[in-house]
């Protein structure tokens, strides 16, 4: 039986049993059809959740970016920075992606040859957005806002740079920029 098949038929609707029952509790059938559940509920929750659309990028300390090595499904189609063929995503964009099981992010570790490339874990992630100075209340907002449809890009900040350009100022920054009236477009009508 697939996870889908098997998730439906624990957490199904409507009106359940346990309600119009009188508290007696001695039927031994139904203790073992509860622990039949029981038992399907925690194999649901120790199955390996992987997205087919499960993408890899590479940590680089030095850009303060994640460089996109292996790009799969749409997610990415308002996210990153694109300098040619290449995809590099921010901090946020790289653990907010992580935290919904769409990007795998690999960190270097050691020098030299003795370096490995070892997956982050989720905790390892919002540790890295903290080293990197994205404050917590951002990042939520940056979730929060993402979920609700709207694209999000820090500022300043641009979506492709041409091959020639450095990618090291094009992280943008958290410091945000006080808005001067010649920032603001003035519409007629």
């Amino acid at each position: 039986m697939d996870r889908r098949a098997l998730t439906a038929a624990i957490f199904r609707r409507g009106q359940k049993r346990e309600l119009f029952e009188d508290g007696q509790d001695d039927d031994v059938e139904e203790d073992q059809e509860c622990k039949h559940k029981l038992q399907e509920i925690h194999g649901v929750w120790a199955t390996e959740r992987c997205s087919k659309d499960l993408s890899v990028a590479v940590w680089r300390s030095r850009l303060h970016l994640a460089e996109v090595i292996l790009q799969r499904g749409k997610v990415f189609a308002h996210m990153g920075i694109q300098r040619g063929r290449q995809l590099f995503l921010t901090v946020e964009e790289a653990v907010y992606l992580v935290d919904r099981g769409n990007l795998i992010v690999l960190l270097e570790r050691g020098v030299g040859r003795a370096s490995k490339q070892v997956p982050l874990s989720l905790q390892e992630a919002h540790a890295l957005l903290a080293r990197e100075g994205c404050p917590e209340d951002h990042y939520l907002v940056f979730c929060k806002l993402l979920r609700a449809g709207y694209v999000v890009q820090r500022y300043p900040s641009r979506w492709i740079v041409s091959a020639g350009e450095s990618l090291a100022g094009e992280s943008g920054n958290w410091l945000g920029k006080k808005i001067e009236d010649e920032d603001v477009v003035k519409r007629d009508g």
